[in-house]
Formats: C-alpha cells, structure tokens, sequence
C-alpha cells in the first residue's frame, strides 16, 4: 500500500489516509479500512446530495418498542424537517453480564419507510453512538435519515427493520459476525387528531 493513498469508505464522504508499508517509509498499516456497505447496498447519493436537515418542522415523540429475547429495538422519535425525515432509534442487546466483550459487535441496520401516501423514501445511515453496558445489557443509539421530505397531507409513516447485521473486530478487519432476524415494523401517525 502506497503512503498516503485514500481510500473511499463506501457511505460517508470521509476518506482515509492510511500509512504506508514499505522500506521507504518504515511504517507499517495501523488498520485495513472496509465499507460497511453490503453487496446489493448502495447509498443513492442524489437523492441525499441537498439534503441539510435543518429547518426543523415536527418532533413526534413515539417511545414504541419491539423486541425479542436477544434485542429491543425501539423507536424514540421521529423528526420531520423541511427537506427530509430522522428517525432515532435505541436499541438494546439483552443478557451481556461480563462487559461489551461479550456483545455481539457493533450493530447496524436498514430502515425500509412507506406512507399512507405511497411516498418512495431512499434511507441512509446518520449517525450513532453507545456499545456500553447498562446492568444487563448493551446499549446502542442509531439514527437513520430519509429523503424526500414527508409530504403535506400524508397520515401515517411505516418504518421497518428486517434484521440487524453485527460486525466484530478480526485481526484487523471488520466481518460480519452475526445477524438478528427481525422484523421491527412501527407506525407513526403524523397528523394531529
């Protein structure tokens, strides 16, 4: 590997100055970087490349969770902006007693969204945080963004979740380790009654 080659991670814009290998240089790779992007999954940039997310419209608070012995997914909230839709998420993964060690890796997940309306949303990933334990469990924060914007008039947005893919740390790599079968479906009603 050449030093001072970029390479494109796959979703953000970010790219990586990874060192390089060779006698010249006498450094060696510190980690071998690699997309989370999926075969068959791809980010539609056009559909995301105005997209700011800052005129705030709606915060609708939803508190909806689903779940199974192994993970609980919910659903805190859902923000509506002028130019697109968030939705964050907290998700638990259940009966991790010895640490984050035993977790099964850093999660992530698709959010497939509909409305009444028959709105085609594109989604990407936008953000999250967490992997500490909380007593009983390993926590997660993750967001996901839409593109368009909701459209005036529509009455109830779908999201679902049809699994969560986790990946742990091998050498010095990422691979997929194991995967949780959803799905977590939540209805969110926009209008006000």
């Amino acid at each position: 590997m050449a030093a001072g080659r970029l390479f494109f991670d796959g979703i953000s814009r970010a790219a990586l100055v990874v060192m390089g290998s060779d006698e010249t240089s006498g450094r060696t790779p510190v980690f071998k970087a690699k997309s989370y992007a999926r075969p068959g999954r791809r980010i539609d940039r056009e559909a995301f490349q105005k997209q700011r997310l800052t005129d705030v419209l709606r915060v609708i608070g939803v508190g909806e969770r689903a779940g199974s012995s192994e993970i609980a997914l919910t659903l805190l909230a859902v923000e509506l902006y002028r130019d697109g839709a968030v939705a964050q998420f907290h998700l638990v993964q259940h009966g991790v007693t010895g640490g984050p060690g035993d977790a099964f890796g850093l999660p992530r997940f698709e959010v497939q969204a509909t409305d009444d309306r028959g709105t085609a949303y594109k989604e990407r990933p936008y953000g999250g945080s967490g992997g500490g334990t909380d007593g009983g469990g390993v926590v997660w924060r993750m967001a996901s963004a839409f593109a368009p914007a909701v459209p005036e008039g529509a009455r109830e947005l779908r999201l679902r979740v049809a699994e969560v893919v986790w990946s742990t740390l091998s050498g010095s790599e990422m691979v997929d380790s194991q995967r949780t079968a959803g799905p977590w479906e939540f209805r969110i009603r926009l209008l006000n009654p």
